[in-house]
């Protein structure tokens, strides 16, 4: 069981290892230790619903019914305030992302569109439970003005508020990269390679979207932009050229699907979570099947 749940962790980033998914969720749990906690709280719901709805083994074994589950426990980490409500509408979600992730692979894999769900389950179960604990005045997220004499867990955008408050460069956000880095290359130095292409790649669009402070307020950004490039060229493609030209061409397009995300959230008053890496990496997907 502890396998399967370190093996779901690790899956988040396409990783089927018990050892990254440790190292990985050891470097979230450091940056926001409420977000890792939930994660893996939500990872085991996840995991032991699928257990016991006898779900494929195979499946099991390459985190396919959990890594989505761990999604949904990391953004509730930055919701506030964390309340038995808030926590008893993460365990409904994480179950509900196991027959949602069942329904996907029928409609996206085994079908003529031969598509990976990637973290649409966990997209699918968290923006509604956002919209209902708002509604019920459960839970918000920081960047949503809350009710008054109300405060959020965390103040202005929740990654600015992870560990360095400001946004420098310190010595725990360096081991906070460095173990999911490490995580990362313990698996797959092609993945690493990836991943560190992402990071660059998110860093540079931040910095000319955001200036200076772009740096520290679009780390999500650069969460989504490294995920893409991880997708494309490091897992779901066959290496080469131009699959590298192909996954530079869509990570510098999901500029543009996070930038419309953004502001999709800002009027609806839901975060963009993973939805630019989401709907940026289907359609790369979608449009090379048909190429």
């Amino acid at each position: 069981f502890l396998d399967d749940l370190l093996r779901a962790l690790g899956s988040a980033f396409f990783i089927n290892n018990p050892l990254s998914g440790a190292l990985i969720i050891s470097g979230l749990t450091l940056f926001s230790p409420t977000a890792g906690m939930l994660g893996i709280y939500s990872t085991l719901v996840a995991v032991t619903t699928a257990r016991l709805l006898r779900r494929d083994e195979s499946l099991m074994k390459v985190g396919f019914f959990g890594f989505n589950g761990t999604l949904t426990g990391l953004y509730w980490g930055f919701l506030g305030p964390l309340s038995w409500k808030s926590i008893l509408v993460l365990t409904v979600a994480a179950m509900a992302t196991v027959p949602i992730m069942m329904l996907l692979n029928q409609i996206l894999c085994l079908s003529r569109f031969n598509l990976p769900p990637l973290s649409t389950a966990s997209l699918l179960v968290t923006i509604p439970s956002v919209e209902f604990m708002r509604r019920m005045q459960i839970a918000w997220p920081p960047s949503i003005l809350a009710p008054k004499g109300f405060e959020t867990m965390f103040q202005g955008n929740y990654f600015v508020s992870g560990i360095g408050g400001s946004g420098s460069m310190g010595l725990k956000q360096l081991l906070v990269y460095g173990l999911i880095l490490v995580g990362i290359g313990v698996h797959s130095r092609k993945l690493l390679f990836s991943a560190l292409k992402g990071v660059f790649i998110g860093m540079a669009a931040a910095y000319i979207l955001g200036g200076l402070d772009g740096l520290s307020w679009t780390r999500l950004y650069i969460m989504n932009i490294a995920a893409i490039i991880i997708a494309l060229d490091g897992f779901f493609l066959t290496p080469g050229p131009a699959t590298r030209i192909y996954t530079l061409f869509w990570s510098l397009a999901g500029t543009g699907v996070w930038v419309g995300s953004v502001h999709l959230g800002i009027m609806t008053g839901i975060p963009e979570f993973t939805l630019p890496f989401v709907l940026t990496t289907l359609t790369a997907l979608l449009l090379s099947h048909q190429s």
